[in-house]
Protein backbone atom coordinates (compact mmCIF):
# COMPACT_ATOMS: atom_id res chain seq x y z
CA UNK A 1 0.00 0.00 0.00
CA UNK A 2 1.31 3.00 -0.92
CA UNK A 3 2.40 6.17 1.54
CA UNK A 4 -0.55 8.68 -0.26
CA UNK A 5 -3.07 5.82 0.90
CA UNK A 6 -1.93 4.85 4.29
CA UNK A 7 -1.97 8.90 4.79
CA UNK A 8 -5.28 9.01 3.57
CA UNK A 9 -6.64 6.44 5.37
CA UNK A 10 -4.79 8.01 8.67
CA UNK A 11 -6.96 11.15 7.87
CA UNK A 12 -10.40 9.61 7.52
CA UNK A 13 -9.37 7.77 10.83
CA UNK A 14 -8.37 10.61 12.59
CA UNK A 15 -11.15 12.53 11.18
CA UNK A 16 -13.82 10.82 12.02
CA UNK A 17 -12.93 10.03 15.13
CA UNK A 18 -12.30 13.86 16.09
CA UNK A 19 -15.51 14.25 15.35
CA UNK A 20 -17.12 11.54 17.69
CA UNK A 21 -14.94 12.20 20.74
CA UNK A 22 -13.75 15.81 20.31
CA UNK A 23 -9.27 16.39 20.50
CA UNK A 24 -9.05 15.72 23.57
CA UNK A 25 -10.76 11.93 24.12
CA UNK A 26 -8.36 10.99 20.77
CA UNK A 27 -4.89 9.68 21.00
CA UNK A 28 -2.51 8.84 18.48
CA UNK A 29 -2.56 5.04 19.70
CA UNK A 30 -6.91 5.04 18.45
CA UNK A 31 -6.01 7.16 15.19
CA UNK A 32 -3.38 4.33 14.22
CA UNK A 33 -5.38 1.44 15.69
CA UNK A 34 -8.57 2.84 14.07
CA UNK A 35 -6.37 3.11 10.56
CA UNK A 36 -4.76 -0.10 11.04
CA UNK A 37 -0.86 1.11 11.41
CA UNK A 38 1.26 1.75 14.38
CA UNK A 39 1.79 5.07 16.32
CA UNK A 40 5.22 5.47 15.10
CA UNK A 41 3.60 5.96 11.25
CA UNK A 42 1.09 8.13 12.30
CA UNK A 43 3.80 10.21 14.05
CA UNK A 44 6.17 9.69 11.37
CA UNK A 45 3.80 10.77 8.88
CA UNK A 46 1.68 13.65 10.84
CA UNK A 47 3.88 14.74 13.39
CA UNK A 48 1.54 15.64 16.31
CA UNK A 49 -1.75 14.82 17.22
CA UNK A 50 -2.40 18.91 17.01
CA UNK A 51 -1.28 19.10 13.14
CA UNK A 52 -2.96 15.83 12.52
CA UNK A 53 -6.33 17.32 13.98
CA UNK A 54 -5.70 20.53 11.94
CA UNK A 55 -5.38 18.74 8.92
CA UNK A 56 -7.86 16.26 9.10
CA UNK A 57 -10.83 18.36 11.10
CA UNK A 58 -13.21 19.64 7.99
CA UNK A 59 -13.44 22.77 6.17
CA UNK A 60 -16.31 23.98 7.63
CA UNK A 61 -18.40 26.63 5.04
CA UNK A 62 -18.56 27.30 1.73
CA UNK A 63 -19.22 30.10 -0.18
CA UNK A 64 -22.67 29.63 -1.26
CA UNK A 65 -24.63 32.67 -0.20
CA UNK A 66 -22.68 34.99 -3.15
CA UNK A 67 -25.45 34.39 -5.34
CA UNK A 68 -28.40 34.67 -2.67
CA UNK A 69 -29.97 37.98 -2.66
CA UNK A 70 -30.14 39.93 1.02
CA UNK A 71 -33.99 40.16 0.89
CA UNK A 72 -33.75 36.13 0.79
CA UNK A 73 -30.51 34.85 2.49
CA UNK A 74 -32.66 34.93 5.98
CA UNK A 75 -34.91 32.24 4.76
CA UNK A 76 -31.72 30.49 2.80
CA UNK A 77 -29.94 30.31 5.59
CA UNK A 78 -32.47 28.96 7.78
CA UNK A 79 -33.22 26.71 5.28
CA UNK A 80 -29.69 25.03 4.97
CA UNK A 81 -29.47 24.73 8.54
CA UNK A 82 -33.21 22.70 8.48
CA UNK A 83 -32.38 20.67 5.33
CA UNK A 84 -28.81 19.61 7.44
CA UNK A 85 -30.82 18.46 10.41
CA UNK A 86 -33.33 16.79 8.52
CA UNK A 87 -30.78 14.42 6.42
CA UNK A 88 -28.11 14.00 8.86
CA UNK A 89 -25.79 16.60 7.06
CA UNK A 90 -22.52 18.25 9.03
CA UNK A 91 -23.61 22.24 9.79
CA UNK A 92 -20.70 24.10 9.82
CA UNK A 93 -22.35 26.01 12.19
CA UNK A 94 -22.63 23.59 15.12
CA UNK A 95 -19.19 22.34 13.48
CA UNK A 96 -17.08 25.89 14.10
CA UNK A 97 -18.25 25.73 17.97
CA UNK A 98 -17.40 22.24 18.57
CA UNK A 99 -14.26 22.61 16.20
CA UNK A 100 -12.78 25.97 18.28
CA UNK A 101 -13.92 24.08 21.72
CA UNK A 102 -12.37 20.99 21.11
CA UNK A 103 -8.98 22.58 19.41
CA UNK A 104 -5.46 22.88 20.22
CA UNK A 105 -5.47 25.90 19.15
CA UNK A 106 -8.75 27.72 19.51
CA UNK A 107 -7.98 31.02 18.14
CA UNK A 108 -6.84 29.71 15.32
CA UNK A 109 -9.61 27.16 15.17
CA UNK A 110 -12.29 30.45 15.71
CA UNK A 111 -10.64 32.11 13.24
CA UNK A 112 -11.19 30.14 10.56
CA UNK A 113 -14.39 29.91 11.30
CA UNK A 114 -15.12 33.40 10.92
CA UNK A 115 -12.74 33.61 7.24
CA UNK A 116 -14.84 29.81 6.24
CA UNK A 117 -18.67 30.34 7.22
CA UNK A 118 -19.07 33.95 8.69
CA UNK A 119 -17.77 35.87 6.31
CA UNK A 120 -19.88 34.78 3.78
CA UNK A 121 -23.07 36.51 5.53
CA UNK A 122 -20.55 39.47 6.23
CA UNK A 123 -20.14 39.66 2.27
CA UNK A 124 -23.56 40.90 2.06
CA UNK A 125 -23.84 43.68 4.86
CA UNK A 126 -21.97 47.06 4.93
CA UNK A 127 -18.46 46.55 5.87
CA UNK A 128 -18.83 49.04 9.20
CA UNK A 129 -19.84 48.51 13.09
CA UNK A 130 -23.44 48.05 12.45
CA UNK A 131 -22.90 45.38 9.33
CA UNK A 132 -20.59 43.45 11.68
CA UNK A 133 -22.67 43.67 14.41
CA UNK A 134 -25.68 42.06 12.12
CA UNK A 135 -23.29 39.38 10.90
CA UNK A 136 -22.34 38.59 14.64
CA UNK A 137 -26.04 38.46 15.59
CA UNK A 138 -27.09 36.14 12.53
CA UNK A 139 -23.94 33.93 13.09
CA UNK A 140 -25.67 33.82 16.92
CA UNK A 141 -29.12 32.96 16.17
CA UNK A 142 -27.39 30.17 13.42
CA UNK A 143 -25.39 28.86 16.04
CA UNK A 144 -28.10 28.82 18.28
CA UNK A 145 -30.72 27.09 15.67
CA UNK A 146 -27.97 24.72 14.82
CA UNK A 147 -27.05 23.37 18.19
CA UNK A 148 -30.72 23.20 19.41
CA UNK A 149 -32.12 20.94 16.20
CA UNK A 150 -28.43 18.79 16.08
CA UNK A 151 -27.33 18.00 19.62
CA UNK A 152 -30.29 19.01 21.31
CA UNK A 153 -32.70 17.85 19.47
CA UNK A 154 -34.64 20.10 20.31
CA UNK A 155 -37.51 19.96 17.36
CA UNK A 156 -37.45 16.13 16.37
CA UNK A 157 -40.26 16.75 14.35
CA UNK A 158 -38.94 18.58 11.61
CA UNK A 159 -40.36 17.49 8.67
CA UNK A 160 -44.09 17.94 9.80
CA UNK A 161 -45.90 20.57 8.14
CA UNK A 162 -46.71 22.10 11.42
CA UNK A 163 -43.18 22.82 11.67
CA UNK A 164 -43.29 25.53 8.95
CA UNK A 165 -44.52 28.39 11.04
CA UNK A 166 -41.82 27.77 13.03
CA UNK A 167 -39.53 27.93 10.10
CA UNK A 168 -41.12 30.70 8.74
CA UNK A 169 -40.64 32.64 12.28
CA UNK A 170 -36.73 32.24 13.01
CA UNK A 171 -36.21 32.59 9.00
CA UNK A 172 -37.75 36.35 9.66
CA UNK A 173 -36.04 36.74 12.60
CA UNK A 174 -32.47 35.73 10.48
CA UNK A 175 -34.17 38.11 7.77
CA UNK A 176 -35.16 41.45 10.29
CA UNK A 177 -31.64 41.48 12.21
CA UNK A 178 -29.71 41.00 8.10
CA UNK A 179 -32.28 43.75 6.76
CA UNK A 180 -31.39 45.94 10.18
CA UNK A 181 -35.20 45.84 10.94
CA UNK A 182 -36.32 46.65 14.14
CA UNK A 183 -37.23 44.08 16.63
CA UNK A 184 -40.56 44.95 17.00
CA UNK A 185 -41.72 43.36 13.88
CA UNK A 186 -44.77 40.85 13.87
CA UNK A 187 -43.61 37.61 12.96
CA UNK A 188 -45.70 34.99 11.16
CA UNK A 189 -47.82 33.23 13.39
Amino acid sequence: MGENTTRQRIQASAGRLFHQHGYAGVTIRGIAEDAGVSPALVMKLFGSKASLYTISTPQVGASTTAEVPLDELGHYLVGRVIARARTGEKDPWAQGVFLTWQSPEPRLERDRFLDQVVSHVRAHLPDNRDGHDRADTVTCLLIGLALALRPMQLRDDLDEPSQQAFIDRYAALVQDVLEGTPTHTTYPR
